[in-house]
C-alpha cells in the first residue's frame, strides 16, 4: 500500500531508465507489489477496516503522500524510523491528519458484491 497505480507506474518507468542508462538488462525482472484487500458487507464498513492501516502507511512513505498531492511531514519514514513507543505514537497521531480522499487512492477496498 501507499502508492496509487500511477506512482507504481512512474516508479517502474524510472526503474526502467536507470537500468537503461547504466546498460543492465532488466528483462527478467519481475515487479512485486504487496497489496492488501479488504472486503466487509458494506463499502463504509470496508473503508473503516482498511483506512488506519492504510494512514499509517502514506505517513512513513511522505513521499508517496506528496506524490499523491497531500502535505507531508518527512520526521519518519521507512528509510530511518526506529520502531519504539514514541514513534508508533506519533504515526498514529500524524496519520490521523491524512485525507481519507489519500487512502482511497492507494488501498483497496470494496463489498462482496463488487468483489
Amino acid at each position: 500500500m501507499a502508492a496509487s497505480p500511477k506512482i507504481i507506474k512512474e516508479d517502474l518507468v524510472k526503474i526502467q531508465n536507470i537500468a537503461k542508462k547504466r546498460d543492465k538488462d532488466i528483462s527478467n525482472f519481475e515487479a512485486v507489489f504487496f497489496v492488501e484487500f479488504f472486503v466487509a458487507e458494506d463499502y463504509e464498513e470496508a473503508e473503516n477496516m482498511v483506512k488506519s492501516n492504510a494512514r499509517c502507511d502514506l505517513a512513513v512513505w511522505p513521499k508517496n503522500l506528496r506524490r499523491l498531492g497531500y502535505n507531508s511531514r518527512n520526521e519518519y519514514n521507512y528509510s530511518n524510523i526506529i520502531p519504539d513507543e514514541k514513534t508508533e505514537n506519533y504515526i498514529h497521531q500524524f496519520s490521523k491528519m491524512i485525507p481519507i480522499q489519500a487512502v482511497r487512492g492507494t488501498a483497496i477496498y470494496s463489498t462482496p458484491k463488487v468483489a
